[in-house]
């Protein structure tokens, strides 16, 4: 299936389309995520990168690949990631609260779950 069919079965709203575009991109994005911030934060970077795709879905134009254009959120994040976390450092977190980077994480894995039915790392 090309890119466009996919686009336009995520378009649709098909879930099963969302699965199909994290398991064929998933890798490549967590590459460029690894070449900018080393394995630390490569997962949160992509995470972060899939949930700006969802968001913006819509705004995407075509003017270059899908996989451009994700690459190209996926390197973009990494500049909020890098701000967030700053912010974030600068700031005491209350003894036994719950970080904020960890309540992302755990939002995200929810909605990814949810949309593909299970895990989207393995059964899409």
């Amino acid at each position: 299936m090309s890119d466009s069919e996919l686009l336009g079965r995520l378009l649709a709203g098909e879930q099963k389309a969302y699965c199909e575009l994290v398991a064929r991109y998933q890798g490549a994005m967590r590459a460029v995520a690894y070449a900018i911030v080393g394995s630390r934060h490569a997962d949160e970077v992509v995470q972060d990168a899939w949930l700006a795709v969802v968001r913006s879905l819509n705004g995407f134009l075509g003017r270059s690949s899908l996989k451009t254009w994700l690459l190209t959120i996926t390197a973009k994040t990494r500049l909020k990631h890098n701000r967030r976390e700053v912010l974030l450092d600068d700031l005491a977190a209350p003894h036994g609260t719950v970080g904020d980077e960890r309540l992302a994480d755990d939002v995200l894995e929810k909605l990814l779950l949810t949309a593909c039915g299970e895990s989207p790392y393995r059964n899409c």
